[in-house]
């Protein structure tokens, strides 16, 4: 007897549910992907962090799951899919303590061509806050507090590459849901 090996990948979502733009219901969501073909889909929370298993390989799954936004819900954001390694990368490389909330993962939709410049960024920055670049992307610690960070509402904006971006305790939590899969 073979035992079936599965993928299993998180799609972080840009942009959906946030403003009354790109209205997506998670339970609507989750039963579209199984009904086009994903071994099961689970969803964390209203913005955008599906996890899905799969006998398809990433392109595959990466186009499928496109297809079902676009097809089914009439939304093209930017995205990105990451294995459950990817996202125990990202875990195992914060340089930060504190509370997970108050950490930030940026993760790079659009891989830049070479290590950013952090320094214009950190005009933003208060004298608690710092920022650290890895391979996957860029974590911000802001200890005082996300919602009353200036670089937090300005970092998107700033960079030269499309990002999504996600707490410490998200992140967490996905990669928990990926292991329980």
């Amino acid at each position: 007897m073979s035992i079936q090996h599965h993928n299993t990948w998180a799609f972080l979502l840009r942009g959906v549910n946030v403003g009354g733009h790109n209205i997506l219901k998670m339970a609507e969501l989750r039963t579209a992907l199984f009904d086009a073909g994903f071994l099961s889909a689970q969803t964390y929370i209203q913005s955008g962090n599906i996890v899905v298993q799969s006998d398809m390989d990433f392109n595959a799954a990466y186009d499928l799951f496109k297809r079902v936004l676009n097809t089914k819900f009439d939304i093209d954001v930017p995205m990105i899919a990451l294995s459950h390694s990817d996202i125990e990368e990202v875990l195992a490389q914060i340089p930060f303590q504190g509370d997970p909330s108050r950490i930030l993962i940026y993760f790079f939709i659009s891989k830049p061509e070479e290590k950013l410049d952090m320094q214009p960024l950190m005009a933003f920055a208060t004298e608690t806050e710092q920022l650290f670049q890895n391979n996957n992307g860029i974590i911000l610690s802001a200890p005082d507090g996300i919602g009353r960070s200036k670089l937090a509402a300005k970092l998107e904006s700033l960079l030269p590459v499309a990002v999504t971006a996600r707490n410490l305790r998200s992140v967490s939590k996905i990669a928990a849901l990926m292991v329980a899969e």
